[in-house]
């Protein structure tokens, strides 16, 4: 039918993948998912910001950190801030040198912290991507870090860049960090899973390490959030309004189609 769009299908024999990211746009909004990951049309509508400009930066100086061509100095992670500076999103060049300057203390304290590790653990993997098939889908995720300790087990490493503190809670409340585990845990013959996620603001940390009953619950989870996707007639979703409109890149373009929606006459469809 003219005018209809449909759901680009995966390739024969390729199961259609999942990211934490995917799931969880999904669940807080279907349209969202469908505007980003159907229509894709986020580019005309997710505009560059400060915060998402700092966080990739922070992100990249680490990945160089922590790499295999990385030094375990303060000068290396300076260093490395100047070459891996992303300058857009910022309003005003205050702005953006108040940024940078808060780079440099961030980054002080995380080099503080990293002097503190134990011998026994080191750096396995940085930005790594892992897969694992969950029957009708693929449960995908990229990884900050995992690091790799004696005894076999692993920890998973997440950063949040916006952040000044973390608990335990949010470590068990966070879909991605379960996810992340889950995909060590059954990828990589891990002993056992450490979910750490750190408030580069402050360096303060929280970690988790799941349960086995625990990550049967994410399997069962993730499993029936991405079957729900499948099922959806994503094409057919129309905007609802929720508590995150407000804060939602897109709410102009559905704030438009709730305005045509109250213009139609009564009849009509």
């Amino acid at each position: 039918m003219a005018g209809h769009k449909t759901m680009k299908s995966p390739k024969p024999g390729r199961l259609p993948d999942f990211s934490p990211t995917k799931l969880g746009t999904f669940s807080d909004c279907p349209t969202k998912y469908k505007y980003i990951y159907v229509d894709r049309i986020g580019r005309f509508y997710q505009k560059p910001h400060a915060y998402f400009s700092f966080g990739s930066t922070l992100h990249q100086v680490l990945q160089s950190y922590h790499g295999p061509d990385g030094a375990p100095s303060l000068d290396f992670l300076l260093a490395k801030l100047n070459d891996r500076w992303i300058s857009s999103g910022y309003e005003t060049t205050s702005e953006e040198a108040e940024y940078r300057q808060r780079a440099v203390e961030i980054l002080t304290m995380y080099h503080e912290r990293m002097k503190e590790r134990s011998d026994d653990i080191v750096t396995d993997s940085v930005e790594r991507n892992l897969s694992l098939d969950m029957g009708r889908f693929k449960l995908t995720g990229r990884i900050d870090r995992i690091d790799r300790y004696s005894d076999g087990s692993f920890e998973v490493v997440d950063y949040k860049s916006g952040r000044d503190d973390v608990t335990r809670e949010d470590v068990l409340r966070s879909l991605a960090m379960r996810c992340y585990m889950l995909l060590v845990s059954r990828t990589m013959l891990a002993t056992s899973v450490v979910g750490t996620i750190i408030a580069l603001r402050t360096c303060r940390s929280a970690s988790v390490v799941l349960t086995p009953k625990q990550l049967v619950e994410t399997v069962e989870e993730v499993t029936k959030l991405g079957d729900t996707i499948l099922e959806t007639d994503i094409t057919a979703v129309e905007p609802v309004r929720i508590e995150i409109c407000e804060s939602c890149e897109f709410l102009s373009r559905c704030q438009r189609f709730w305005g045509s929606r109250g213009r139609r006459q009564p009849g009509t469809t």
